[in-house]
């Protein structure tokens, strides 16, 4: 007999076994761009994992405060529907360096926590440069890699077709984002002081290992 269960998006649809539905993954952002990306990557993932991407003011404290409310909602929801596990498989925050002083603060609160920060220094932008360039020079601040990706993308009308210009090159970005991971690890500089730098990469290997994705088709 089949139970009434929650859907993978937050409605309820009828399910026989939890390990049928498709993994869900919350992922808190800071900006608009953030949210437009992942939605769009969530379609490019073709049902295999369903990504939920929200925003709230552009401050790392901030975005780790919704991800905490809003796992926590899901848990009482899933709770209520008498489906304990039904819940997302991971919860993230994405948020910039930038200048944000109590960056290091929100790391160690979403450590503890257990909520898993994605970190891009300066910017967001760092990260789908990446997919384009081997860049590894430091970035003057946020606006200059903003700049750099504007000149790659050229004239674009809508934000699904800058990230359109970034098909078939994840892989490659993934790769180029972990040698930066490394080299700024292997030099001592913490998180917060990384430039440039994205973790973004780690962020997609961890729902790639998840579900089976193969990130070289992304």
């Amino acid at each position: 007999m089949q139970t009434l269960g929650r859907s993978p998006t937050g409605g309820r649809r009828r399910q026989t076994k939890r390990r049928e539905q498709r993994r869900r993954y919350l992922i808190a952002c800071e900006g608009e761009k953030e949210v437009a990306y992942f939605k769009w990557l969530s379609k490019r993932l073709g049902g295999t994992a369903i990504l939920k991407p929200m925003h709230r003011w552009p401050a790392p404290e901030h975005v780790l405060e919704l991800a905490v409310r809003e796992r926590d909602e899901d848990q009482i929801a899933a709770n209520e529907s008498g489906d304990s596990d039904d819940v997302y498989d991971g919860v993230w925050i994405v948020v910039d360096v930038d200048d944000y002083v109590h960056l290091p603060k929100v790391l160690q609160d979403a450590e503890r926590t257990g909520i898993n920060a994605a970190v891009s220094g300066p910017c967001f932008e760092v990260w789908l440069i990446l997919h384009h360039k081997d860049h590894q020079a430091s970035f003057t601040n946020a606006t200059s890699a903003k700049v750099q990706w504007a000149k790659i993308i050229g004239s674009t009308r809508l934000v699904e077709q800058e990230f359109e210009r970034t098909e078939g090159h994840l892989a490659t970005a993934v790769a180029r984002a972990d040698m930066l991971l490394q080299r700024h690890a292997k030099d001592g500089i913490p998180r917060h002081k990384r430039n440039p730098s994205t973790e973004v990469g780690l962020l997609i290997q961890s729902i790639a290992k998840a579900t089976g994705i193969d990130t070289a088709a992304l």
